[in-house]
């Protein structure tokens, strides 16, 4: 059986709340690659932590090489308040304004949301690496950036949106074979870094900044609340990691096909008339250019208005959250992808697969 060592760090946030942050340290038989896992950084993405609670559990009996790292809960306050970050300095009792949607982080009571011209310095995913820290958050990430990511050969860092299936982020061409391997339907190339140094200070954008780091993150497809279905593939994808790295032995066989896209939207579709949608494809299926990907139906006659084909190769990237279409409104995407892995092959000996 493995020894597990954790780690704790107490804070206090400007409002005087007192918490701890645990990460745990997990030694194999022999030395050799360094993973280090991170989830909860954001408040309304719980399924990351669960999963990676019972990966602690599960690893006490697996034989590896190297050492693993594994922070579930990286923002408790954030994770007790079901909400994206931790407002520290604000009138914590203003969330009860605030309205659960599966639009995501469309509404923000402060004022920070997404495309809000200020920067949002409660933003855990924002003060990675960064010279000054900023409030708690900051703190945090200047220790878990010391402790467990410095360390690191491959960093997974695990988040959720509000999708039909789980994604994976990558903002590194030379990770990309490896997050192909963790064996997500699709990896998205989310750029280089930008000239936008706020947007660059996320955990995975500054690891790539230290070569030879790797690194990627997992987006599992639910936020405000738990996916079980999707906990098997969090850790069948970080066991695959471990094989493809040189930490377990075993093959990486994919049930479905991984693939890479780098244009996530070649082509909307957006809908003429009110609605609900009817799909004919799942999300990330690859589609033929002339294929019905999507109807519409009446909501007061029941009649079809809208059948929508496909006008290009690609894959179903994204669908509208919501179930009735508004005139105007992007219902779909199709986009420029590439195989990076079949699926039903072994991979145990595509070149890739070597110690980091």
């Amino acid at each position: 059986m493995n020894k597990i060592d954790f780690a704790r760090k107490s804070f206090t946030a400007f409002n005087g709340r007192k918490f701890q942050v645990t990460y745990c340290r997990i030694n194999g038989n022999t030395p050799g690659p360094v993973l280090s896992l991170v989830a909860g950084q954001h408040g309304m993405e719980h399924i990351g932590p669960n999963m990676l609670k019972l990966l602690i559990t599960e690893i006490k009996n697996l034989d590896f090489n190297g050492t693993l790292y594994v922070c579930p809960c990286a923002n408790p306050p954030a994770l007790e308040l079901d909400y994206e970050f931790y407002p520290e300095q604000e009138d914590l009792s203003r969330l009860d304004e605030y309205y659960y949607s599966v639009f995501r982080h469309s509404y923000c009571v402060f004022g920070l949301h997404r495309q809000s011209e200020k920067k949002n310095w409660y933003n855990m995913n924002r003060l990675w690496n960064r010279k000054e820290s900023r409030g708690i958050a900051g703190e945090i990430t200047d220790w878990l950036w010391n402790e467990i990511i410095l360390p690191a050969d491959v960093i997974i860092d695990f988040h959720s949106l509000q999708a039909e299936k789980p994604v994976i982020f990558n903002s590194d061409q030379r990770s990309v074979m490896l997050a192909g391997l963790f064996g997500i339907e699709a990896v998205l190339d989310t750029g280089e870094n930008s000239i936008d140094d706020y947007k660059n200070h996320t955990l995975i954008r500054q690891i790539h900044t230290i070569k030879p780091k790797l690194g990627f993150t997992v987006e599992f497809s639910k936020q405000h609340g738990l996916k079980e279905s999707e906990y098997s593939i969090g850790l069948q994808g970080i066991k695959n990691i471990m094989k493809s790295i040189g930490m377990i032995g075993g093959d990486i066989i994919h049930e479905r096909p991984v693939y890479f896209i780098t244009n996530n939207n070649a082509c909307e579709l957006r809908a003429q008339s009110n609605g609900h949608i009817r799909y004919f494809f799942e999300q990330y299926a690859p589609v033929k250019t002339g294929d019905v990907v999507f109807e519409i139906s009446n909501l007061e006659t029941l009649e079809i208005t809208e059948k929508h084909n496909a006008p290009v190769n690609g894959i179903m990237s994204s669908r509208l959250p919501g179930a009735v279409a508004k005139p105007g409104e992007i219902v779909c995407s199709l986009a420029e992808a590439k195989l990076l892995f079949p699926a039903g092959k072994c991979l145990e000996k595509v070149p890739v697969l070597q110690k980091v």
